[in-house]
């Protein structure tokens, strides 16, 4: 896969969608005014429907945006509109596990320090039933070092550009593990 084609690609679509919404929302008042049928019922429908797009246009930006910097011994991650920058430190990342793939990939990184993230979660009963795979390398990790807690993260939002970040991971994570899974999207990405 041509990775910088297809996140190419990705952002034309995603421009597009936002400009097809933008031309509803305003020509949507446009015609009612043009229309002379300014009644009250119409004016609901159309506070009701450019409500709607909005919420689309926020939801599709909420999706596609995912943006991380390296700088030197963490990585940096934005992961969503509403989400803060999540701080990942290299060294203490242990486990690293990619599930779906192209533009529905999730990646899930296991750490044993929680680094002040709020939204690392300790990991449960709930990780074990929703990621099932990940959760057989963790049980072998906590057999070796049962003294350590464990915590998790998960990254959805960003389509093909979490590829870009699988790729930065394996190249600076140098003490962390790659489940199969993510060794094969981290392939697939580099074939061209």
């Amino acid at each position: 896969m041509n990775l910088n084609k297809v996140i190419r690609k990705q952002n034309a679509a995603s421009n597009r969608f936002t400009f097809s919404m933008c031309l509803i929302f305003f020509s949507l008042p446009v015609a009612l005014i043009l229309s002379h049928q300014a009644n009250i019922l119409f004016i609901l429908y159309l506070v009701t429907i450019e409500f709607l797009i909005i919420l689309a246009v926020l939801a599709r930006i909420n999706s596609e945006l995912f943006s991380f910097k390296y700088d030197g011994y963490r990585i940096k991650v934005k992961d969503g509109l509403f989400k803060q920058t999540s701080s990942i430190v290299c060294e203490k990342v242990n486990l690293v596990h990619a599930e779906n793939d192209d533009k529905d990939i999730k990646i899930i990184i296991i750490t044993k320090t929680k680094f002040r993230n709020k939204y690392l979660k300790k990991i449960g009963a709930n990780f074990m039933k929703r990621y099932p795979y990940a959760s057989q390398y963790y049980s072998r990790m906590k057999k070796l070092y049962p003294e350590n807690n464990y915590y998790y993260l998960v990254f959805r939002n960003g389509g093909y550009k979490k590829y870009l970040f699988l790729n930065e991971l394996f190249k600076q994570c140098v003490h962390a593990d790659f489940t199969d899974e993510a060794i094969e999207q981290i392939k697939k990405s580099r074939e061209t």
